[in-house]
């Protein structure tokens, strides 16, 4: 009987062990912020690279920044960018501000870059 009554709370603690890590992997979809667009001017040298991460804060992840762009460019690449093109950015609201000085400037990783 005993033996029962433990096996049957381990296994709800194992239930909600993984019910918890399902629930918390999850909330970041749930509450992703709508991005703002910036649109700018592609320059010399300019990468995708370069321009994503110029528009991310420190809790966005510059991969997802660039695979949005090229989504809403309908880019193919990198390549498929050239100077005087013009693109749409997207940028967190809360960023936004910070982000039109990053690219005016084109400021990368609090650095600026080589124009």
């Amino acid at each position: 009987m005993k033996q029962q009554k433990r096996q049957y709370a381990i296994g709800k603690c194992i239930v909600g062990c993984l019910l918890f890590i399902l629930v918390s992997t999850q909330l970041g979809w749930i509450y992703r912020e709508e991005p703002e667009y910036i649109t700018i001017r592609v320059q010399a040298g300019d990468t995708l690279w370069k321009l994503a991460s110029a528009t991310v804060d420190t809790d966005t992840d510059v991969r997802y920044t660039i695979h949005t762009i090229i989504k809403e460019n309908h880019l193919v690449g990198n390549e498929d960018i050239y100077p005087g093109q013009v693109l749409q950015i997207p940028v967190k609201k809360s960023y936004t501000a910070q982000a039109k000085f990053n690219l005016q400037e084109r400021v990368i990783f609090g650095k600026i870059s080589d124009k």
